[in-house]
C-alpha cells in the first residue's frame, strides 16, 4: 500500500491533531504517504503541527456533507483508486457520514472514534446510540487506542466490534527538556485540556477550584485551553463571577505549553473519558506527579503505583484526592519516577504507525 487518506473533522489545536501528526510522520519514515481532508485549518492556533504535517502528507479542504462530496472530483477520484494502493481512514463519527458512502461503493473503511462516542455525551439517546451503531456496523475495520474506551457502550455495540476491533495503543515523540518543571515547594498544578468541557471534566474541575477556594487552600491552577467555540469566554467569566482568580488561572492554549516557564506540583486531569491522553503521558515523562481521574484512557496509563487516582465523578473524592496529593510531596515524587519510567520504555511513534499499517492491509472487501 502507498497511501492512506485520512478523513480528519478539524485540524485545530489539540491531542487529536497532535495525534495525527505523529501517525502521519511515522507512516512517512515507514515508506508511506498520506493525504488530510479535513473541513477547516487552524493556522494560527497549530501552525507548527500544520507545518510538520505539510512536509510528510497533503492536505486539502472538503466538506463533510454528503451531497457535496459526491458533486466534488474527490469522490470520483477516490472511487477509481486502486485499493490496492490506496486505503480510507475516517478519524471521529463526524467523518463517517463519507465513510459510508465509500462503504456503499465497495470501498473498504478504516474507522477510528479516537475516543468520542457520541453515547457517552452528556445527554445522549436513543439517536446517538444508533449513530454510533451504525458507524461500526459498516466500517470494515475499528481502531481503538485504549481497551478501556468501549466501557459504557451499549452491548450491542461492543458486540457488533468483536470481530473487526483492533486495539493500536497512542505512543509520544521523543521529548526535548521542558521548562514545565516539578519543584516540591510549588503551590501550582498545571491542566492541559483544550476543548470539551463535559469530557474533560471542566465543570467538576471548576468546582474543584471552589473548594479550594472556600477551604484557602494554598494553591493555583493554570489550565491552557484553546476552544474555538466561545467555551473560553464562558469559562473566563465564570471564573471572575466566582471571584475565583487566585485560585484558578486561565490561559489560552499554545502551541507547545510545556516551552511555558512554569514551576509546579504537579499535573491534573479530571477528565470523565479519554482515548489514551498524550498530555498525561508527557506529564509521565516529564516525571510531573499526576493527580488523574480514574477513567478508561487514564487506567491503560496508570495506576495508584504511579498516580493520584480520584472518581470521575465524585467532586468531594476529588477534593480528598488533592488534598492527600498536596501533603504527601515525597510520595508523589516515588510515583512520578516510576510513571517516567513506565512510559519511557513503551514503543516508538514510528511503531504504532506501523501497527496502524498492518491494520489497513488486510482490510479487504
Amino acid at each position: 500500500m502507498d497511501k492512506i487518506v485520512h478523513f480528519f473533522p478539524r485540524l485545530i489545536l489539540g491531542g487529536g491533531t497532535e495525534y495525527l501528526v505523529n501517525f502521519v510522520e511515522g507512516l512517512y519514515e515507514s515508506g508511506v504517504s498520506s493525504e488530510i481532508l479535513t473541513s477547516s485549518i487552524d493556522n494560527s492556533g497549530c501552525h507548527h503541527l500544520i507545518t510538520r504535517l505539510r512536509k510528510c502528507g497533503h492536505i486539502q479542504l472538503i466538506k463533510f456533507s454528503v451531497l457535496p462530496f459526491i458533486l466534488s472530483s474527490n469522490f470520483v477520484r477516490l472511487l477509481r483508486v486502486d485499493s490496492k494502493y490506496y486505503s480510507f481512514h475516517f478519524h471521529g463519527i463526524f467523518t463517517m457520514r463519507l465513510g459510508l458512502l465509500l462503504r456503499i461503493f465497495g470501498r473498504s473503511v478504516i474507522y477510528q472514534p479516537h475516543g468520542y462516542w457520541r453515547s457517552k455525551r452528556l445527554g445522549a439517546n436513543v439517536i446517538d446510540v444508533l449513530i454510533d451503531l451504525i458507524a461500526v456496523y459498516f466500517a470494515s475495520k475499528v481502531i481503538i487506542t485504549s481497551p478501556d474506551e468501549t466501557n459504557n457502550l451499549s452491548p450491542l455495540i461492543r458486540r457488533m466490534m468483536q470481530n473487526k476491533t483492533h486495539i493500536v495503543l497512542t505512543r509520544i515523540n521523543h521529548l526535548k527538556a521542558p521548562l514545565v518543571k516539578y519543584s516540591p515547594s510549588a503551590k501550582t498544578l498545571i491542566c492541559i485540556a483544550v476543548h470539551g468541557v463535559y469530557q474533560k471534566g471542566l465543570d467538576n474541575l471548576f468546582k474543584l477550584m471552589l473548594q479550594a477556594k472556600e477551604n484557602c487552600l494554598d494553591l493555583r491552577l493554570v489550565h491552557y485551553y484553546g476552544s474555538q467555540e466561545g467555551e473560553f469566554e464562558i469559562l473566563e467569566q465564570q471564573i471572575e463571577d466566582a471571584n475565583l482568580g487566585k485560585y484558578y488561572e486561565l490561559r489560552r492554549a499554545v502551541a507547545d505549553v510545556w516551552s511555558q516557564r512554569l514551576e509546579v506540583m504537579g499535573f491534573v486531569s479530571l477528565s470523565r473519558f479519554e482515548g489514551r491522553s498524550l498530555a498525561v503521558q508527557e506529564a509521565m515523562a516529564y516525571e510531573l506527579p499526576i493527580l488523574a481521574t480514574e477513567c478508561a484512557g487514564h487506567i491503560d496509563l496508570l495506576d495508584k503505583t504511579c498516580a493520584t487516582l480520584v472518581d470521575p465523578e465524585d467532586v468531594d473524592s476529588q477534593y480528598s484526592g488533592l488534598v492527600t496529593f498536596m501533603s504527601e510531596a515525597a510520595e508523589r515524587e516515588v510515583k512520578a519516577a516510576t510513571a517516567k519510567s513506565l512510559i519511557l520504555n513503551e514503543p516508538s511513534v514510528i511503531d504504532m504507525a506501523n501497527e496502524i499499517y498492518k491494520v489497513h492491509l488486510p482490510a479487504k472487501n
